[in-house]
Formats: C-alpha cells, structure tokens, sequence
C-alpha cells in the first residue's frame, strides 16, 4: 500500500515490515493485532534489537536517519520524530493501535529511544508513546569514564566515545547548552516520560551513567525496570551469544514489551 508522504518528510526512508515471509518481521503475534514497535535504531546494531521480534511484536517500523558526521544535531532525532509522526498519522492504514507504540534502541541507537520520549513527551504527542526500550544506552556527552576503568575490556574507548559526540554536536561535547534531545542525561525534567526499560553491562563505558538516569527516572515517579549485568563490556549482545547472560538479556528484552 502507497502512502502520500508530506514534504517535510522527504528525507526519510520508511521501511515497514508486515505479511512479509523472513521470519523477524511478521511472527504469530501474541498480542492482539494492531502492535508496533518502532525502532529508533543504527544500523550497525539492527540485527540485535530485530532479534526480539519473533517473540512479540507484530508489525515493526524501522528507520534510516541520517547520520554524523555528514549531519549534526539536531538531525538524526528530528528525522526520527518525523517518522514517528508518520506513525501517527497513518496507523489506521497500518492496521496497528497508535497508542501501543513502543520506541526501541540500542548503544546510540538507545539514546535517541530515550531523545525521542523526551520529545514526544514536550510536543504533547498524543497518543503519548507507550514505553521505551533503552537497550545500553549512549546517554551523556561528559565523558566521565576513562579507560582505565575499563581495562582490558574496552569494547567502546574514551576516544570512541569523544568521537561519536563531537561527531553529532559538531565539537562541542561536554560543553554547556548541549540539548538533552542530543543527550537525554542533560534533561532538567525526566516526569511525564513513559514506562521505561533500561539495561547496561557493569563493564560498559556507559554503566554509570546509564545508573544515574535510572535514579532520576525513579525520583521522577517514571516506572522503571533497571538491569545491570555484572562482567560484561559494551556491545556483549554480539559476543558468546549462547551464554547465560546474552539468553538471560534477551529473555528480559522480550518480557518487558510484553507487558506493555
């Protein structure tokens, strides 16, 4: 099915899997018909966060925002806002309930999950998004934890991480004024975000802020599910993927958009 695509849209790519034969993107679904999951979503990480449709999700939204550095903020959130509009307005089309719209993102991907709650929630998006899924999320621009910290289980360096900011906020990480739609730890206010799913390696380059988010999410009445799992680095979703922890990250994953 077509859809007219307001201009302001132009640059977005909408790719929505339905009724379609591989076998992540239209599962029996355990919910009623009519759930989305909309992933906010780099594509290097993709396949781990579409790993968890075969368990509970009906129709997925995936989108390709456009990245840093080619674009800085406040690009890549604001396309993704823009297909989240798109959501809205044609999820009559889609066949799904727009008030059950899960927003889902991993590593950066997780940041503009986060970015884009922040957003829906200052627009006064209505329906307001249902839940988000914040899977070890790039959260704060500081850059408060060296390496040292970490060694040798650095999967994602200091400099990696200056990179990436300076990347997206043309040079000016760590400096005062950065937006929290760029980076969700700078909100003033996280009340009136929707339920929220958060989990994090203790060894992740992440894990203390991602911790710091979660206190603040609590002390802002937000339901808050906080997973932290001891031994492991950034990124252990692609490393030993039979092990305990990976079944037992997934497992929680597919849990927590179940109770949506």
């Amino acid at each position: 099915m077509k859809y007219k695509i307001d201009p302001t849209f132009q640059s977005s790519v909408h790719r929505t899997y339905q009724d379609l034969s591989l076998p992540i993107n239209r599962p029996t679904p355990r919910f009623p018909k009519g759930d989305i999951d909309a992933r906010r979503q780099g594509s290097s990480f993709a396949k781990a966060v579409l790993a968890l449709e075969p368990e509970v999700v009906g129709v997925v939204k995936t989108r390709d925002y456009r990245l840093a550095p080619e674009v800085r903020h406040p690009t890549p959130i604001e396309d993704c806002y823009a297909v989240l509009l798109w959501l809205h307005s044609n999820a009559k089309n889609l066949g799904v309930d727009n008030s059950r719209i899960v927003v889902v993102g991993l590593s950066a991907g997780g940041g503009l999950a986060a970015a884009l709650s922040l957003m829906a929630r200052d627009r006064g998006l209505n329906p307001p998004i249902a839940k988000q899924i914040l899977l070890t999320p790039m959260l704060d621009d500081r850059n408060t934890v060296t390496d040292a910290e970490l060694l040798p289980f650095t999967t994602w360096t200091w400099d990696d991480n200056w990179t990436g900011w300076n990347a997206l906020l043309d040079g000016m990480a760590g400096s005062s004024g950065v937006s929290a739609y760029a980076a969700p730890a700078r909100a003033e206010d996280l009340k009136g975000l929707p339920p929220t799913y958060v989990d994090m390696g203790s060894l992740d380059i992440f894990a203390k802020e991602a911790e710091a988010f979660v206190e603040r999410l609590k002390e802002a009445s937000v339901d808050v599910e906080w997973h932290l799992y001891e031994g492991v680095p950034h990124g252990f979703e692609f490393r030993g993927r039979q092990s305990e922890v990976h079944k037992r990250a997934r497992e929680y994953r597919c849990a927590a958009i179940r109770r949506m």
